[in-house]
C-alpha cells in the first residue's frame, strides 16, 4: 500500500513537471537553437551577425561555433554599467562591417545592455531595414540591408540642432527624424541634482498655424528602460518617439512646431524653467520648428475605402478631439481623407443638428484647401466655433461637403452651459495695452504689487483681459522680470485662458499667475 502511494507521488511529480515544461511560459526556454537554424538558411559569408548583447557570447558558441558573431559590447559577463552608446557602438560596428552588404541583429536582454536601441540606430543609419516575420521566444531577430558601414559613427545623427536648456538639469541638442517617421530627440544631463532623477517629457506637436496636430503622452526621455538616472552626465542620449505619437497617421509634409517641456514625476510637475544664455527664466516650454520630409503613412491593417463616403470616391474618417465645449468655445476636429484620384478639396459644411428634435443650427463653411494626392491618406485640423446662440444640450456635428450629392457624417457632441462674464472688476493698476485690436490687457486685480521681493519668491498676479475683435489664434502671453538695464531678468509664458480663439467680443477674462522672482538680486 505505501509503496503504491509513493510511486502515485512520483508519478504526480512527473506529470505537473511535464505540464510546466509543455505548457508554463515561465519554464520556456530561449530559442537559441531555433534563431541559429534559421540563419544558417538565410545568411551568407557577406551577412555578418551582431550579438547584443556580448555577454551572451558563450550561449552563441554553443550553438553556432562555427558562426563568427559581433559582440556589442565586447563583455564576457553581464554589466549593467556597460550601455551601448553611440562611441562604444561606432567602434565596433564601423570595422566589423565594412564591405558587407547586410547584417543581422540578434537581441538578448537587450533592455540591459542597449535600452535605447543604439545599435538598431547604428544600422539604419548605415542601411535600411528589412522586416523578418520569424519570432523566437525570449530573442528579438532583424535584417539590416544595404549597408554602407562608413555612415557609422560616434556623432549623433542631428539633423536639426536646437538648443534647449530645462532648469541647468538637462539640455536638449537637436532632432531627426527617421525615415518612417520616427522622431529622435538627443539629450545631455548638465548639472542634475543628486541622486539624478527620472525625468519626464510632456509637449504637443502644433501646425504652422497654431493648431494642435497631435499630443504626445507624458514619457520618460529616452527608453522606458533607460530613465535618465542610469545615464552618465555629459553623455548623449537619444528618445524615439514614433511616428504614430508625435505627429500621427496621415500627417502631410510641411512645417510644425513641437512645445516641450521637462519635469521629474518626484519634484514640481509644472516642470523646469527654460533657461536663456544668462540663466534667465524663459518659461517652462521649449518651441521647436520642426520641418517633416515625408507624408506618415496609415497602419498596415488599415483600409481607409472602409471609412465614411462623403461623396462617391473620396472617404473620411473625422475625429473629434474634444467633444464638448460652452456656446461660442471650438470643437477640435481632425478629418483623415483619402480618394484613389487626385482630388481638390475646398470647403465643408458643418451643421449642428438637435438630439431631441428637428432643429437645426449652422450651415457654416469650413475652409479645407486641400490638394489630395491619389491614394494617399492626408489628416487635417480645423477648430469649429460653437454657435454663440446655441442652447446648452445634445447634438449631432453634422459634416458634408459642399457640393451636391454628400452623404453627412454625423458626430455626437455636448453643448454645456456657458460662464462668460462682460463686466470689468475693479483694476489697480488699470492699464489698455491693446494687441492688434484682438485682445487688451485693461489691468491687474487682486493684486498687491510690493515694493521689494526676495530672490525665488512667488508673487501672485491677476491680470484681466477683454477681447475685441475675434482672435485668429490662441495665444500665449509673456511676463519677464528686467534687471536695472532694462534686459530679461526671467519670464513664465502661460496660455490665455480656454483659448482667445473662442472669446466673445468685450468678454473680460481673469487669468491668474504665479511668479516667482529671479534667483539674482
Amino acid at each position: 500500500m505505501g509503496g503504491g502511494l509513493l510511486v502515485l507521488l512520483l508519478l504526480a511529480g512527473f506529470i505537473h513537471a511535464d505540464r510546466n515544461w509543455f505548457t508554463d511560459t515561465a519554464f520556456t526556454k530561449d530559442q537559441w537553437r531555433e534563431v541559429v537554424g534559421y540563419l544558417r538558411g538565410h545568411m551568407d559569408a557577406n551577412n555578418p551577425v551582431v550579438l547584443v548583447s556580448g555577454h551572451a557570447w558563450p550561449i552563441w558558441r554553443y550553438y553556432a561555433p562555427d558562426i563568427e558573431a559581433v559582440r556589442l559590447p565586447a563583455i564576457e559577463i553581464l554589466d549593467v554599467n556597460a550601455v551601448v552608446d553611440l562611441e562604444s557602438s561606432a567602434a565596433i560596428l564601423r570595422p566589423a562591417l565594412l564591405g558587407a552588404e547586410s547584417a543581422w541583429l540578434v537581441n538578448w536582454q537587450e533592455e540591459v545592455i542597449d535600452p535605447g536601441d543604439v545599435a538598431g540606430l547604428q544600422l539604419q543609419r548605415a542601411g535600411s531595414e528589412e522586416p523578418v516575420t520569424a519570432q523566437f521566444w525570449g530573442l528579438r531577430l532583424r535584417r539590416f540591408v544595404n549597408l554602407d558601414a562608413r555612415a557609422i559613427s560616434n556623432a549623433p545623427p542631428i539633423q536639426q540642432p536646437a538648443q534647449a536648456d530645462f532648469g541647468d538639469t538637462v539640455e536638449l541638442l537637436g532632432y531627426s527624424i527617421e525615415k518612417e517617421g520616427d522622431l529622435l530627440l538627443f539629450w545631455r544631463l548638465t548639472h542634475p541634482a543628486q541622486p539624478l532623477p527620472d525625468l519626464h517629457l510632456t509637449g504637443e506637436t502644433r501646425t504652422a498655424a497654431g493648431l494642435i496636430f497631435s499630443r504626445i503622452g507624458d514619457r520618460r526621455l529616452a527608453a522606458y528602460d533607460f530613465p535618465s538616472f542610469r545615464w552618465q552626465i555629459g553623455q548623449i542620449v537619444a528618445g524615439r518617439i514614433p511616428a504614430n505619437e508625435w505627429i500621427g497617421a496621415g500627417a502631410p509634409p510641411g512645417n510644425y512646431q513641437l512645445r516641450l517641456g521637462v519635469y521629474d514625476p518626484a519634484g514640481d510637475w509644472a516642470g523646469f524653467d527654460l533657461l536663456g544664455a544668462q540663466g534667465e527664466r524663459l518659461g517652462k516650454r521649449a518651441a521647436v520648428a520642426i520641418a517633416l520630409p515625408q507624408p506618415i503613412p496609415l497602419p498596415a491593417d488599415e483600409q481607409p475605402t472602409s471609412w465614411h463616403p462623403l461623396v462617391d470616391g473620396l472617404f473620411v474618417r473625422p475625429i473629434l478631439v474634444n467633444s464638448s465645449a460652452q456656446a461660442g468655445e471650438p470643437i477640435f476636429l481632425q478629418i483623415l481623407w483619402f480618394s484613389e484620384t487626385p482630388r481638390s478639396i475646398g470647403q465643408v459644411v458643418i451643421h449642428w443638428n438637435d438630439h431631441n428634435s428637428a432643429a437645426q443650427w449652422g450651415g457654416e463653411r469650413v475652409t479645407v484647401a486641400l490638394a489630395l494626392p491619389a491614394a494617399q491618406p492626408v489628416r487635417t485640423v480645423h477648430q469649429i466655433p460653437v454657435p454663440a446662440d446655441l442652447p446648452a444640450g445634445e447634438y449631432w456635428l453634422e459634416l458634408s461637403a459642399d457640393s451636391q450629392p454628400t452623404r453627412p457624417v454625423e458626430l455626437p457632441v455636448t453643448i454645456l452651459s456657458a460662464s462668460r462674464s462682460f463686466a470689468l472688476p475693479a483694476l489697480e493698476p488699470a492699464l489698455s495695452a491693446n494687441f492688434g485690436g484682438q485682445i487688451v490687457l485693461v489691468g491687474l486685480t487682486e493684486t498687491e504689487l510690493p515694493a521689494q521681493i526676495a530672490p525665488g519668491d512667488v508673487l501672485p498676479l491677476t491680470f484681466v483681459w477683454q477681447s475685441g475683435t475675434p482672435a485668429q489664434t490662441d495665444y500665449t502671453m509673456s511676463v519677464q522680470w528686467l534687471d536695472g538695464d532694462g534686459r530679461p531678468a526671467g519670464q513664465q509664458d502661460e496660455r490665455l485662458p480656454r483659448g482667445s480663439s473662442a472669446w466673445l467680443p468685450n468678454e473680460v477674462i481673469s487669468q491668474i499667475i504665479k511668479l516667482a522672482a529671479p534667483e539674482q538680486p
